[in-house]
């Protein structure tokens, strides 16, 4: 729900009033890689008083059936990982695995989720929808104290037998400018976390340079290019199909085009200056 908005609407009016769902707390996002033989990602985040996982695994080892994995969090002990990826063969499996770490055996248990929250689904395919898990526990001592590089993340089987070990980062916040010169202003894009929804800052001066439209192209041009090649294509992996979408700024977010501002936000003609602050659910500044 986070980045979506409440609604809350008058019976006698029928105005509406609307604000952006938020957490209140703040928190930190980690985050593991995962090449073979499961592939993915797996995100832990944790508050003051609890933490979450969220995996997106499938397998690329050609196993067709969808799978349970039991996750933990391991610790490399006073020894620091090289953080180079080096290819090990593990004797429990037999199984080739990228592990960017030191030696499995130089590890040390760290964490044991309770119950169901350490099962994580692993698709057949990376659209299947058996590749998505979400748990909550309240059990996980801070990361923030731990040097990051000696925590990995181990996926067993239902036997116990490991699979795979990836390490575990800190996932840092994502930050663009758009920088259009000192006489026209700039555009700055910042997220959090990949759960959490994209702050645009528009801050223009002189904008009736943008009166028409406004957006995120496909392109890319040099530092030192002082024109746009052409044609200039709207960034839209969704394939929203423009005749579909509302007037510009009379829809909601997900209605548009990623790279439509103009239709998300609307138009800033007829305005000597601009400052705005939105926060963009649509405009993840991570992932495909």
């Amino acid at each position: 729900l986070v980045g979506r908005a409440l609604v809350l609407k008058s019976v006698q009016t029928g105005r509406s009033a609307c604000a952006t769902l938020l957490t209140s707390l703040s928190s930190r996002t980690y985050v593991a890689y995962f090449a073979g033989p499961v592939a993915g990602t797996v995100f832990v985040r944790q508050w003051a008083s609890y933490a979450s996982v969220y995996g997106e695994l499938y397998w690329v080892n050609g196993t067709r059936r969808d799978y349970r994995v039991q996750w933990s969090l391991l610790h490399g002990g006073a020894m620091r990982p090289s953080g180079r990826q080096v290819q090990q063969s593990l004797e429990s499996t037999g199984v080739p695995v990228n592990v960017p770490i030191e030696k499995p055996d130089s590890l040390v248990p760290f964490y044991v989720p309770p119950g169901d929250a350490a099962q994580l689904w692993v698709g057949k395919s990376p659209h299947a929808p058996t590749t998505r898990t979400y748990h909550v526990f309240s059990d996980l001592m801070s990361l923030e104290a731990v040097a990051m590089g000696n925590l990995q993340v181990a996926l067993r089987d239902a036997a116990g037998t490991l699979i795979s070990v990836v390490g575990l980062h800190l996932w840092r916040p994502k930050h663009a400018v758009a920088n259009l010169g000192q006489d026209n202003g700039k555009v700055i894009f910042h997220q959090s976390s990949p759960f959490e929804p994209t702050l645009t800052i528009v801050q223009l001066k002189n904008p009736h340079f943008i009166a028409e439209e406004y957006k995120i192209a496909e392109i890319a041009i040099g530092t030192t290019d002082t024109v746009c090649p052409t044609p200039i294509i709207t960034f839209n992996p969704a394939g929203v199909k423009p005749f579909e979408t509302p007037p510009a700024g009379w829809g909601t977010s997900d209605q548009y085009a990623v790279g439509d501002l103009t239709g998300k936000y609307g138009l800033f003609s007829g305005k000597a200056d601009v400052y705005r602050q939105l926060l963009d659910p649509t405009l993840p500044m991570s992932g495909p």
